[in-house]
Order: structure tokens, then C-alpha cells, then sequence
């Protein structure tokens, strides 16, 4: 401001003539002589108020000469100036009406009033970025001018710059000043803090220019439309211009789209005073997890949670990086800061929507917020409550101490302990790895998911599918119950879930059957009005057999999976239940009978899902059972408002979790039981999946857990127990390092790189996660590259599969959705569509199903889907059951002229199933993959056949098999449009009965 001051006072005088619309006189001695009389007898008040007057009454023209007559007498009256600078405003003429507020502060004791009034004027006229640089101009000057620093905390939320205005605003908490608004903005500090009642229109210039880029850009992204708001931001002048802010909230977004390569170029020509922001921070964070070097990421994110501390999703990242580092303990540590950081902003929602403050839920928020370390925060809370309550004098002094005790050294480092969760800096360094990052050599990922296999491969052009539900005139008559008598809505947390359904040849005739899983009770000590059913097919009719087959458990069922327990040939079943769950022995002769295959089978649980494969090694089926809660407190029912409406929604988080098991089979139809991790790993499971992932020899198990982060299990057989590498792959987490909802799991090679990848569905507001794996094993979510972000996020996802619905080759995709309670009085979806995705390698696109309008063109409650050849046509169908609604057959009719094989593998040396076994096929120039999998995903099993699209392609050339022990078999121009049995250690593959 002093600079300012001295470079105006020289031009002052000639400019307020100059502006002010007068010729003055050449000045000689009588006019000097008449001027010094006439500022002797002229009255300052009098004159002033007759402008204010002439102003006052639109007389503007009188309103000019008055004050052009008053500059005269009194040149540098600070108030005069003001009023031509408003005079300056109603003729539209900004710049001078600024320049005269300029003026006045250099002419004026109280120069800041008057600079702070040209601030306004520019943020009046629309030209806020120029209004911001002068309030912090007056502030370098007048550090403790609050209401300016309240100003700007306003003016910078209003142009999206929260990182600014988040530090303007921890300045005025430390000096105990901060208002409801600014406490409110760092409890959530990345979100814009101005209200869209819609999603606003990136490209409408009058909504850009009326919120500022930034705030378009961050409600875009936080609604989920990451693309979009890459795009507007790309074309931002403020990036364009590299504004620091918002240069490093595009490369955060770019981080969060995992648009890698993107994000690395970009980094490359950041400003440096980017670095202040957090947002940069973690967006190189992101590289370094990319690159593995996790300790470095660390590292980074400890940079960004100081800088912005506020932020959950940076304690994510960093929770992330330290999981993958194998640093377990303090991964812990930092995932229960990021639950009180969320725990916070829950608790002043509560309080900011009550018409008076609760004294008791603010004692509770300010003990949450100091012990994450922000104590001016709490402090402000607590102050404001004293506001509210009339009690503030009486406690202004001790106010007073506080803020002066979290100003000292000693609380300041303390504060900063806390927010880095007790991590020491130094055991995480990051400035080799940064420093590395700057070599222009890098600026392509070397992990990006790519490798000969994906250059090779050549889909046919893609058709429209058609799919006709065809349960009712197959007589498949089932209905699902989520209770003994059925609740739409207002449902206790295990009714939400729905039951699922196995795709299996019980009988071994050739012909598909289907055991769909029931929940017709009221648990845990009601009985269950209807069973699971066994639909047995007998040419393309559905008949009920559960009953004469022995297999109509009564359970609440959940998931269901069927597989070869005793490895005699035929099927077995296993149900997950709320209670015991249940294993059903195929007797080859159409019934089943019930084993139990160890002591803890009879532990009650609720499972909601099972697979079976060889875990350990030894070549024979494992027994996986999945998990959710394990707290008696979801059998309470809800309790209602004065209105009818629930006091709150049932969630996985407010009850305690369950840890998974594995029983390890003995051989002799036994098992033992052996835990998923320690206790402290227990987590609310549904997906399952069982395979090989990447370049292990044994198989794997993978499970989609509900709101906390996803697990891969491996056998360690030195240790004699799972151990869990999902963080270190890159598949336990979100795109921004936060555990998702997740629920259901596709397993395919959807780029068709050689690698199998995983599609994860997830809750609304949350993208599903597209998880490609490299050459390496490493995943890398790239759901926003696959174009799923925008169709995903306002979606509930349940069951999904890969499917290639018309035989072109490429890798396509359905997902079944539906909401988990009725909130449709809030404007939310409560019934939602089920979706299919055309795939092409690089990318997914939504397509219209042709076939049948009543289930198309209907929403639903989708919960299991699950795929099969039901019909042997060689186009892949599939299943879905609903929540308290009938099953849907759902059988492809697609119009193609491409062609397919099919695979139906029997081990002999390893478990029958083959869970992992990889067949390889080659065909022309082209090499496809599939592995042999279990699980399926959520609560399902899909029919166990390996499917190959071939497109236009007249023959397979060679199919090369892995089995699970490591065998090796090759078969040679095998004929297509076939179904092939193939047992291992045999030459020759058998053709399925036509």
C-alpha cells in the first residue's frame, strides 16, 4: 500500500482535474489570490451535502459541477473523490472511478476505507480476480483489517478460489475472528462453496462469467463430471494465464481421472507457486503411487494434509500410500483421522441446520476438531456458540487466552503433530523422487497398462444388442422376499441386500439349471415361508425341484455359488446365509444332502458371499465365505418420527464388521477354517471373486467391501495364513484414495492387454472403478479414460458381468442397479436401469437394448446378475434377480453374423473346476485371453464356460491351456461354433452335444 500511496501522489492533483471535467485557468497571482479568499470562506459540509443531494435525486450533471467546483477549492478531499468516483460509476467508467478511490486513499488518513472501496467497485463490476489482488494488497499492509480479510474469504468463494480463501480464513481463526461461513468452509474445503440447483452448463458464457471458472469447474467435478471440468479448465484463461490455484486444481482433477500421462505432461509446466496449494500436492502424489514409490507419495501427501488439513480425501491418498508402503499400523492411524475429518463435517451439518446452536454438539465438534489438531477451529466453534448464547462477554477474556496459547510456538507444533496423524516426515522422504520427475524423459508413463497383446487385437464392428426376458414363458417363476412379509421401503440393513442366484448343470444333462437363493423370513429366530428353489430345464421349461432334490434350505439367503467339493463330478451348492450357512453334496442322482464340513461351519454369520477354488495350492477346492456385519444391532428395528420418517438410515459403518473366512479342504470332505488377516482387517464383504491375478501362480481372492477398502488374499504358506496386497496393486481404493461402497465385480481383459482387469460397481455419488492391470500386475483405476465416470455416479451398482453380447470380439459390459431405500420424495432414483456398455479396448459406451421395452425400458432393483449360454445359441445371456420382485431371464437375440467357441474345462490333476486356469486362443494375427474364475462377482455363479467372440474369424488356430498346477495342453484348428470339452492330460477335446 505504501508503494501505491508514493506512486500517486505525484499524478494526484492533474489527474483530479483532468477527471473531473474543468478546464482550469492558467494560474496567475489574482487567481491564486481569489482561490486562497474562497477556501477561507467556503463551507466543506455545506458543499458535500449538496452533492450527496444532487447524487441523491439523479441530478447528475449538477451532481459534476458541484464536485468539479469542490476538487477546485479543497483538491485532495477524500470524500469529494468517493463522490466522483461514484458520479465515474453511473457513467460506466470503472478504470476512473477506481482511479479517483485511489486517490482518495492517497489524500486520506484512513486510506484503507478508500481502498477497500475501489476493491469493491471492481468486484461490483464483475472484475473480481482484480478486486482480490487489491484487498490482499491492503492486507500485506493491515494484517489485522478483519473486515477486509472477511471480504476476501467472501470474494475468493464466491470466483472458486477455496485454497485462498481457506487460508484467509484459518488467519482469522487463529486470531479468534473467523465467522459461521468460514468455519463452515474448511470443514469442507474442496467443494464450491456457492449453490448450483443444477448442474451448471460449462459452456454458457453468462454462468462462467457470473460464477467464475473455478466454481464451474469444482461443481462439476464434485458432482462427479470430471471430464467435463478437465475441459473447461483446460480452456480457462486462469489456467491458461497459470494461475498457481487453479493450475493445481486441474492437475487434481486430472489426478483423480487417473488421465496419467495427462496429469505428468502437465506437471511438467506448472508454475512453481502451485507448490502452496495442496491440491498440487496430491495430484503428484498420484504420480509417485503410479511409479511405486510409495514412500515417496508418503511423503507428498504429508505436504498437502498441512497445507489443507481439512481435506478427507488427502487422508485417503495418504492412508493409501502407507498401506502400500506395508506400513499397516500407520495406515490405520491415518484412516481414523480421515473418519473424525469426515465425523466433523457430519456434526456441523447438524448443527448448521438447527435454527439455534445445540451447546452439546458443539462441545462435541470442538473436541473433534482439536484433537485433529485444528484448535483455532475449535475455538471459533466454541466462540460462536457463546455468540449465540449471549454468553460471550463473560467468557471473552478466556477466548482471548486461547488464542493466544495455539499462537505459540509449542501449540502450533503440537497442532501440526496432530495433523500429520504422528507421522515423521523424515522416514518418507520425496525430494529424490520429485526432483526425478522433472526430467522430460518420464513424460510418459511407463505403466500405462499397454503391451503387444493390445496392438494386436482387431474387434469386428460392433451390432445392437437384443435381449427379450424370457422368465415367464420359460416358466422360471420366482420371486424374491426380502422378509417373511415383504417391505418396500424403511428396510433393515440385511433387507437391502437382495439373494443371488447359481447358474449350474446340476444333473449333468446338458441342459442349464438354475438355484436361486430366497430371504422369506424374519431373522434371526424367524422361519422362512418360502425356500431357495432349484430350477431344473427340460427342453428350454423351467421346473421346481428343490423340494424331491433336497435343496430348499430355509435360511435368509444371500449369495450362492456352486463347485465340486468332493471332486466326484457332479455339482455341489453352497448358500450364504444370515445364520448357518449351508453346503448341499450332489448325490448324482438328482438330490442333495447336507454336510457340514467342520465345527465353525455352524458358527452363525451373515455371509453374503461364497466361492469355491484351490486357494493354498494343494490342488483342491477351498471353501471362501464372505462376510458383511457381525453386530446384533441390525435386528433392531428403525425407529420414526413425528412424520412417519426414519430417524436415520441404516449404514455398514454404524455396526461392527465381520471378518472373512477360507475353510481349507482336508480332501476328505472337511475343513479348516483359517481367517482372512487379524480382527483389525474385518471389513463389510459382498463381491467375491476367486482367479489368478496377474503373474502369481495361485490363485487369488479378491473382495468388494462396503465403505471400507477393498482386499486381495494370497496364501503365504510360510506363514500359514492370508495376507491381503490389494493397496500395493492398486485395487483397494477409489480414484482418490477413499474406500468406496462397492458391491458387485466384473473379471475380464477389457483392454485385452493379456491381463485380467476388474470392474467394481459402487454406491451413488461415487464412480464405479475400472481396474486395468499391466504387464506387471499392477492396476491402475481408469474409469474416467473408459468413459464410465458420468453413467456410474448417480447409480447404485449391484451385479455386474462381462459380456461380449454379439460375438465381435471386444469385451462388452451390463450392470444391474437399484437404490438400497426409497428416497424418492428427495428427488433421488429409488428403482433404476439395468445397463449395457459396449466396449472397444479403450473405451465403454451406453447402448439401447432392442428386444423387449418392458424390462428396457423399466427401472428396477437390480441386485445379482449373473451369465450363461442357456440355450447353447453360442450368444451369451444372462440373469438378474431383483429385490422383492421375479427373476428376469434375459436371453440374447442379437441379430449377428459372428462367430464363437466355448470352453467347459475338467482338471484331473488339479481341482475339477480349474479355478485359474488361463486358456489362450489364436486365431488369424490375434491372441485373446480368458481365465477361469469363481465367485462372480455379487452373490452369483456364472455358468462355467470359458466364451470366445471371434467376429469374423473362420477358425481358431490354437488354444493353448495353464492349468492351475502348471501344465501345459495345445489343441490345433479346433472348428468354431462349438462347445469343446476339454479334460486335462487328454489329447483330444470333445464336442458338446448339439
Amino acid at each position: 500500500m505504501e508503494v501505491l500511496r508514493k506512486s500517486l501522489v505525484a499524478a494526484a492533483l492533474p489527474a483530479l482535474l483532468i477527471g473531473c471535467g474543468t478546464s482550469s485557468p492558467k494560474p496567475n497571482a489574482e487567481s491564486s489570490t481569489h482561490r486562497a479568499e474562497s477556501q477561507s470562506t467556503f463551507d466543506r459540509e455545506k458543499s458535500l451535502d449538496a452533492i450527496r443531494s444532487a447524487i441523491t435525486s439523479g441530478d447528475q450533471a449538477a451532481a459534476q459541477g458541484l464536485v468539479s467546483d469542490h476538487l477546485l477549492r479543497l483538491p485532495g478531499d477524500a470524500s469529494a473523490l468517493a463522490f466522483a468516483s461514484q458520479l465515474a460509476r453511473l457513467d460506466g467508467d470503472i478504470d476512473r472511478a477506481v482511479e479517483l478511490l485511489d486517490q482518495a486513499a492517497v489524500s486520506a488518513d484512513d486510506h484503507t476505507k478508500w481502498a477497500k472501496r475501489a476493491a469493491e467497485v471492481m468486484q461490483t463490476a464483475g472484475r473480481t480476480e482484480e478486486a482480490i489482488k487489491r484487498y490482499e494488497a491492503i492486507l500485506i499492509d493491515e494484517p489485522d483489517d478483519f473486515e477486509c480479510r472477511h471480504d476476501l474469504v467472501v470474494t475468493l468463494n464466491q470466483r472458486g478460489f477455496r485454497a485462498r480463501a481457506n487460508h484467509h480464513a484459518r488467519e482469522l481463526c487463529s486470531r479468534g475472528e473467523a465467522n459461521v461461513d468460514e468455519l463452515r468452509a474448511l470443514l469442507f474445503p474442496i467443494r464450491a462453496f456457492v449453490g448450483f440447483d443444477e448442474k451448471p452448463d460449462s459452456s454458457d458464457a453468462e454462468t462462467l462469467t457470473k460464477y467464475g471458472e473455478l466454481n464451474v469447474a469444482r461443481a462439476l467435478h464434485s458432482e462427479g463430471d470430471s471430464r467435463e471440468a478437465i475441459e473447461l479448465l483446460r480452456q480457462s484463461e486462469l489456467v491458461r494465464a497459470k494461475d498457481p490455484e487453479a493450475v493445481a486444481f486441474y492437475l487434481r482433477v486430472l489426478a483423480d481421472a487417473k488421465l496419467l500421462d495427462s496429469l505428468r505432461a502437465s506437471v511438467l509446466q506448472m508454475p512453481a507457486s502451485s507448490s502452496d496449494y495442496a491440491d498440487d500436492w496430491i495430484a503428484i502424489g498420484e504420480l509417485a503411487m503410479e511409479d511405486r514409490e510409495y514412500r515417496a507419495a508418503v511423503g507428498l501427501y504429508l505436504q498437502a494434509v498441512q497445507r489443507e488439513p481439512g481435506d478427507a480425501a488427502a487422508y485417503d491418498r495418504l492412508r493409501h500410500a502407507l498401506a502400500a508402503a506395508g506400513e499397516a499400523a500407520l495406515a490405520d492411524k491415518v484412516a481414523k483421522h480421515a473418519v473424525e475429518t469426515n465425523f466433523a463435517k457430519q456434526l456441523a451439518r447438524q448443527l448448521l441446520t438447527r435454527s439455534e446452536f445445540d451447546s452439546a454438539a458443539v462441545d462435541q465438534l470442538s473436541k473433534t476438531l482439536t484433537n485433529l489438531g485444528r484448535s483455532p477451529e475449535a475455538v471459533g466453534w466454541y466462540r460462536l456458540n457463546l455468540i449465540s448464547s449471549g454468553r460471550y462477554q463473560s467468557s471473552h477474556a478466556a477466548i482471548g487466552q486461547a488464542v493466544e496459547l495455539f499462537n505459540t510456538d509449542d501449540v502450533r507444533a503440537q497442532m501440526l503433530v496432530a495433523i500429520r496423524c504422528g507421522l515423521d516426515e523424515s522416514a518418507f522422504p520425496h525430494q529424490q523422487w520429485l526432483a526425478s520427475i522433472q526430467d522430460s524423459k518420464r513424460s510418459v508413463s511407463p505403466n500405462n497398462g499397454t503391451s503387444e497383446i493390445a496392438t494386436s487385437i482387431q474387434s469386428a464392428p460392433a451390432l445392437v444388442p437384443k435381449f427379450r426376458n424370457t422368465a415367464r414363458s420359460n416358466a422360471l417363476h420366482f420371486r424374491h422376499r426380502n422378509a417373511a412379509t415383504p417391505r418396500d421401503k424403511y428396510w433393515l440393513i440385511y433387507q437391502q441386500l437382495g439373494s443371488g442366484i447359481a447358474c449350474v448343470d446340476f444333473d449333468r444333462d446338458g441342459q442349464l439349471d438354475f438355484y436361486l437363493a430366497q430371504a422369506a423370513s424374519d431373522p434371526p429366530s424367524g422361519v422362512a415361508k418360502q425356500a431357495n428353489v432349484l430350477y431344473r430345464q427340460i427342453d428350454n421349461r423351467f421346473v421346481s425341484v428343490a423340494m424331491n432334490a433336497g435343496c430348499d434350505d430355509v435360511g435368509y439367503a444371500f449369495g450362492v455359488t456352486a463347485g465340486d467339493w468332493n471332486q466326484d463330478g457332479w455339482p455341489d451348492l453352497v448358500v450364504a446365509n444370515l445364520g448357518q450357512n449351508t453346503l448341499l453334496i450332489n448325490q448324482g442322482d438328482g438330490r442333495f444332502v447336507t454336510h457340514v464340513p467342520g465345527d465353525d461351519w455352524t458358527t452363525p454369520m451373515f455371509s453374503t458371499g461364497v466361492a469355491m477354488g484351490d486357494l493354498n495350492g494343494d490342488l483342491l477346492p477351498d471353501l471362501v465365505e464372505v462376510n458383511y456385519l457381525n453386530d446384533p444391532e441390525i435386528f433392531r428395528d428403525l425407529e420414526f418420527d413425528l412424520n412417519g420418517k426414519p430417524t436415520y438410515f441404516p449404514a455398514p459403518l454404524h455396526f461392527h464388521a465381520a471378518s472373512d473366512r477360507v475353510f481349507l479342504s482336508k480332501g476328505d470332505g472337511n475343513a479348516n477354517a483359517v481367517p482372512l488377516g487379524p480382527d483389525n482387517t474385518a471389513a463389510p464383504g459382498l463381491g467375491v471373486l476367486v482367479t489368478r491375478l496377474g503373474t502369481e501362480r495361485q490363485n487369488g481372492l479378491y473382495v468388494a467391501n462396503d465403505r471400507m477398502p477393498n482386499q486381495l488374499w494370497h496364501w503365504n504358506t510360510s506363514a500359514q495364513g492370508f495376507a491381503d496386497s490389494a493397496a500395493g496393486r492398486g485395487i483397494a481404493f477409489g480414484t482418490s484414495g477413499q474406500p468406496m461402497g462397492s458391491m458387485g465385480i466384473a473379471a475380464a481383459d477389457f483392454d485385452q492387454n493379456g491381463q485380467l482387469d476388474l470392474h467394481v460397481t459402487n454406491f451413488e455419488n461415487e464412480w464405479s472403478n475400472q481396474y486395468m492391470q499391466d504387464v506387471s500386475g499392477h492396476f491402475s483405476d481408469r474409469v474416467v479414460a473408459f468413459g464410465l465416470e458420468q453413467q456410474s455416479y448417480p447409480m447404485v451398482g449391484f451385479g455386474a458381468q462381462a459380456i461380449d453380447f454379439d460375438n465381435n470380439g471386444a469385451v462388452d459390459l451390463v450392470v444391474g442397479q437399484g437404490h438400497i431405500e426409497d428416497h424418492q420424495d428427495e428427488g433421488r432414483p429409488f428403482a433404476m436401469p439395468t445397463e449395457l456398455f459396449r466396449g472397444d479396448r479403450r473405451k465403454f459406451t451406453p447402448v439401447e437394448a432392442l428386444g423387449d421395452d418392458g424390462y428396457w425400458q423399466s427401472n428396477h432393483l437390480t441386485r445379482a446378475v449373473a451369465t450363461c449360454d442357456y440355450n447353447k445359441d453360442g450368444r451369451i445371456d444372462f440373469v438378474t434377480t431383483e429385490l422383492n420382485s421375479d427373476v428376469s431371464l434375459l436371453v440374447n437375440e442379437t441379430a449377428t453374423p459372428y462367430h464363437w467357441i466355448q470352453f467347459e474345462l475338467v482338471g484331473t490333476a488339479c481341482e475339477r473346476d480349474a479355478i485359474g486356469a488361463q486358456l489362450i486362443i489364436q486365431f488369424g494375427e490375434q491372441r485373446v485371453i480368458q481365465t477361469v474364475q469363481t465367485g462372480d462377482g455379487y452373490m452369483s455363479k456364472n455358468e462355467a464356460i470359458a466364451h470366445f467372440g471371434l467376429g469374423t474369424a473362420s477358425q481358431v488356430d490354437r488354444l493353448h491351456l495353464v492349468w492351475p498346477d502348471g501344465s501345459e495342453q495345445t489343441f490345433d484348428e479346433l472348428p468354431i461354433d462349438h462347445r469343446w470339452l476339454i479334460i486335462q492330460g487328454q489329447r483330444q477335446a470333445w464336442k458338446d452335444r448339439e
